[in-house]
């Protein structure tokens, strides 16, 4: 028992599940208790003496019976923090010495939560500085935090490097919105047999080409 300016008060002794350890049953997480239903919430109810929800969730089960699907059933060593990614696989062609040019067509999936499955296709194109000589042609594969395919586009920075004589094998760090977004991985063939460092500038343009999923946020076209 307590009191606050002349009132008196009582604290409500309940575990972090909500079973009472001091006879009431009253307003855990603010929800009124209804006698033998639970707490009364807008649409079910939940009992604390059993740990469980009364009814299944009225979005029923957006993401699957599953709920280590997000990393692969693997808790212990993979994280996927934000719920989202997106996988992107493109040709590319670069060259240049000093300075140069970077251009790419693709295809690229995503997911959310809030966007579902997404894909696409892609074409960016752009120019930087690069330390040494490159003339290249490759397959790329990016990984990226962004939440579906439509949030590809725009400007984004990307540095990195690769080295090989014919057959080059490359990567890169992905920048947009002053972040780091992801990363990628190149194999490809050279003309040019030396290592070589760059940082560009690009600008990708999507186009979406299929969705299936829930949708809340909107996805450039």
């Amino acid at each position: 028992m307590g009191a606050v300016n002349g009132k008196e008060y009582s604290a409500v002794d309940k575990t972090a599940f909500g079973v009472s350890n001091s006879g009431t049953n009253t307003f855990f997480t603010g929800k009124p208790y209804v006698a033998d239903l639970g707490y009364a919430f807008l649409f079910r109810n939940y009992r604390a003496d059993v740990g469980k929800w009364q009814t299944q969730d009225p979005l029923g089960y957006p993401d699957g019976w599953n709920n280590f699907a997000y990393c692969g059933n693997d808790v212990i060593s993979a994280i996927d923090p934000n719920g989202l990614w997106t996988i992107s696989f493109s040709i590319n062609l670069f060259g240049g010495s000093g300075g140069g040019i970077i251009g790419s067509v693709g295809i690229a999936f995503g997911y959310s939560a809030e966007s579902g499955f997404t894909c696409g296709t892609t074409a960016s194109g752009g120019g930087g500085g690069i330390i040494g000589g490159a003339a290249s042609a490759s397959i790329s594969v990016s990984v990226t935090s962004e939440p579906n395919v439509g949030a590809l586009e725009g400007i984004s920075a990307m540095t990195g490097g690769s080295f090989g004589a014919g057959i080059s094998i490359g990567g890169d760090i992905i920048f947009t919105r002053e972040e780091i977004e992801g990363i990628s991985a190149s194999v490809g063939l050279t003309a040019l047999p030396e290592a070589e460092c760059h940082t560009m500038i690009t600008n990708t343009v999507v186009h979406k080409i299929g969705s299936k999923g829930i949708t809340i946020s909107s996805i450039s076209e």
